[in-house]
């Protein structure tokens, strides 16, 4: 496993990371992986959606 650093985090960032790990019961690290993962995983996912759709898109046109 990989380790980062974040430097220069707004306050208020931060602070809402706070908020939010409270409310789901995680460590400010853990709340911070996992919203890393799922915000890359949807944009993954959007992505190959887009690529598929221009995909057809050409398709339709050819």
């Amino acid at each position: 496993m990989a380790t980062i650093t974040v430097r220069n985090l707004n306050d208020e960032i931060k602070e809402l990371l706070r908020i939010s790990a409270s409310k789901n019961g995680h460590f400010m690290e853990e709340e911070a992986r996992m919203i890393l993962q799922q915000t890359l995983v949807k944009k993954r996912r959007a992505m190959a959606w887009v690529h598929a759709c221009i995909n057809i898109l050409l398709n339709l046109a050819a």
